[in-house]
């Protein structure tokens, strides 16, 4: 059974949902603004969860909400990013067609599990090649920066998440604090978003 503690990290990426879902909305950007809320929606259960010992009976929708909430919130926030670079008259059809490929995704993974990982790092891998290709134009160091931000998510699922190289609670501690601090720097690139690129 999971300690009360890691009630603790689920509360970062709460604050830190919260703060950006606030922030995407005042800076017009709905589907990043729609992605910060699943994962504060996700990590609201994980509080509750974990803080009042409701482990076992919020097991099945915490684990439900995290894994498809969080496949669609990468979905969502490279969506933003791809609807970033398309012409102005052509936005809103990118903007279904990616809707449209998330809620398969999301089927996808809902229907085959197993396949949720590699469909979650497809997408995050679209966001660092989205992050890329607005970025490029701007001083290398930055560029690279920014793509480092984007991926930061991708190396923590790979190399965090339930890593065997760590004890539970340190792996469970770091995985969600790398999840907060990829938030607010995903959100914060997010919200310089205006074409042609990054400004």
């Amino acid at each position: 059974m999971a300690p009360q503690h890691y009630a603790i990290s689920e509360a970062a990426v709460l604050l830190s949902a919260l703060i950006c879902l606030v922030a995407l909305l005042r800076g017009d950007k709905p589907l990043a603004a729609v992605a910060a809320g699943l994962l504060g929606l996700a990590s609201a259960i994980g509080v509750v969860r974990f803080g009042t010992g409701r482990i076992e009976p919020l097991k099945a929708v915490h684990q439900l909400v995290s894994q498809l909430g969080g496949l669609t919130a990468m979905g969502l926030m490279a969506a933003q990013f791809i609807v970033a670079m398309a012409p102005e008259a052509s936005r809103r059809r990118i903007e279904w067609a990616s809707l449209g490929l998330i809620a398969l995704s999301v089927t996808v993974a809902g229907l085959a599990p197993i396949a949720g990982p590699a469909i979650g790092a497809s997408w995050l891998i679209t966001l660092m090649v989205a992050v890329w290709i607005l970025a490029k134009d701007r001083p290398l160091p930055q560029a690279a920066g920014a793509v480092a931000v984007a991926a930061l998510m991708l190396v923590n699922a790979l190399l965090v998440r339930k890593s065997a190289h760590m004890t539970p609670g340190f792996s469970w501690h770091l995985y969600h604090g790398i999840v907060s601090v990829w938030l607010l720097g995903v959100s914060g690139l997010c919200l310089k978003l205006k074409k042609p690129g990054l400004t």
